[in-house]
């Protein structure tokens, strides 16, 4: 038996990037999760996506500067580089993304939630 599940939680470091594979919505963005390692601070860049309905929602709601929670499945994705050098890159595929706040503005009383 074996278990695949992970939980992330950090800021987005930039709006999430929507785009269509197929008649799917995907949304990537990137996670950046602070550890403290020998008494100093250490980020930790995640890259995440959401597919589907999940996308739609994350692409409505989440923007850069949010405290985000991620639970979902590690995938490794494999590619072969313009030079024929092989690639590969650890993604987080949301099967749940829960806001935890929102970055200060100015206009902070606006939020309609």
């Amino acid at each position: 038996m074996s278990l695949n599940q992970v939980i992330v939680s950090g800021r987005l470091g930039k709006d999430p990037e929507i785009r269509q594979a197929g008649s799917k919505s995907v949304a990537g963005f990137t996670l950046a999760v602070d550890d403290f390692r020998e008494g100093k601070k250490a980020t930790t860049w995640v890259y995440v996506e959401a597919w589907e309905k999940l996308a739609d929602t994350v692409g409505k709601f989440l923007t850069k500067g949010n405290r985000t929670a991620i639970v979902g499945r590690l995938r490794e994705d494999t590619w072969e580089g313009n030079n024929g050098e092989k690639k590969s890159r650890m993604k987080v595929i949301a099967d749940r993304v829960e806001i935890i706040d929102y970055p200060e503005k100015e206009d902070d009383d606006k939020v309609p939630f």
